[in-house]
């Protein structure tokens, strides 16, 4: 793998996040939703304050953001797709 390989799946990987961490959240997305809309159905006197998926998988880390010379690559791959 050449390093503009390597940068083509950085970059895939800062749009569309794969591997066990983002596996993890989003099913603490599932589970939250589903334990919302279970919770909304108890008749309570108080606002409940609803639960978020780090609730239910409190280990999760925010995809890395692109380096600037990451970001320069996708935008000239972009426009040559515009062009061609």
């Amino acid at each position: 793998m050449d390093s503009q390989e390597f940068t083509d799946w950085q970059a895939f990987f800062a749009i569309e996040p794969y591997g066990y961490p983002i596996d993890e959240w989003r099913c603490g997305m599932m589970t939250a939703n589903i334990a919302n809309a279970i919770r909304s159905t108890i008749p309570t006197k108080k606002k409940l304050k609803p639960f978020k998926p780090s609730d239910f998988y409190p280990n999760q880390k925010p995809a890395e953001e692109l380096t600037p010379r990451q970001r320069a690559y996708i935008e000239g791959k972009k426009r040559k797709r515009k062009r061609g």
